[in-house]
């Protein structure tokens, strides 16, 4: 039987979904109505990004000499909508605990404030009443750093989870991202849950793709 939090399904679209492998180090994308699949390492992973990072940081840099001969409140108009991603810095995640509470699928949660400097990464509402957390916590926490490290936007966060104690319940990164959980349940999950399916071929990651056509 598997850790589910050793491999883990999200869905990532209308006809794809993801399996995140902690176990192996493995990404895969699964196009069911293609019966194709796409694998990376999580090491060509970060390395892509990493390399796609680079490029909007470049990106950044020349949007900001050409900020300079802007009028000041077109540019502070520009800063704004940017959210604080013109200064170039990479500021650390930080975590407060708020006092507000309501009860999530059952289970009493109290609201944490995920920031990077005055940008509020994503709200976090977690539980202490899921016991069996504690087991999948470090693996949780990877988890979390590997999928916050897909998006440059927000690697600068991952550490934030290393300092949420509780189970999340809901996590909420705005613009429509957003997941809940509906319903915990203790049970064994068979390892070829997260494995291909037979009969699927296995083609170039999109994430490949993008970085190809971006040199």
């Amino acid at each position: 039987m598997l850790n589910p939090l050793r491999a883990f399904q999200a869905i990532s679209g209308k006809d794809e979904f993801a399996i995140f492998r902690l176990d192996t180090q493995v990404l895969y994308t699964v196009y069911p109505s293609e019966k194709a699949y796409s694998e990376m390492s999580f090491e060509e992973v970060e390395k892509t990004m990493k390399g796609l990072g680079a490029q909007m940081d470049a990106a950044m840099e020349q949007m900001r000499k050409g900020m300079k001969d802007m009028p000041e409140e077109q540019r502070k108009q520009v800063e704004q909508m940017m959210g604080g991603m013109m200064d170039g810095k990479k500021t650390p995640a930080e975590v407060t605990k708020t006092g507000e509470r309501r009860t999530i699928s059952g289970y009493a949660c109290i609201k944490h404030i995920m920031k990077q400097g005055s940008k509020e990464v994503a709200t976090v509402w977690v539980t202490k009443g899921i016991k069996e957390f504690e087991k999948m916590r470090k693996d949780f926490e990877d988890f979390s750093r590997r999928l916050m490290a897909l998006n440059p936007m927000t690697a600068g966060a991952a550490e934030g989870w290393d300092k949420i104690d509780e189970f999340p319940m809901e996590t909420d990164y705005g613009k429509g991202i957003k997941t809940v959980v509906t319903k915990v349940e203790k049970r064994s999950i068979p390892k070829n849950e997260f494995e291909i399916p037979a009969g699927y071929k296995r083609v170039k990651s999109k994430l490949k793709e993008m970085e190809e056509e971006e040199k």
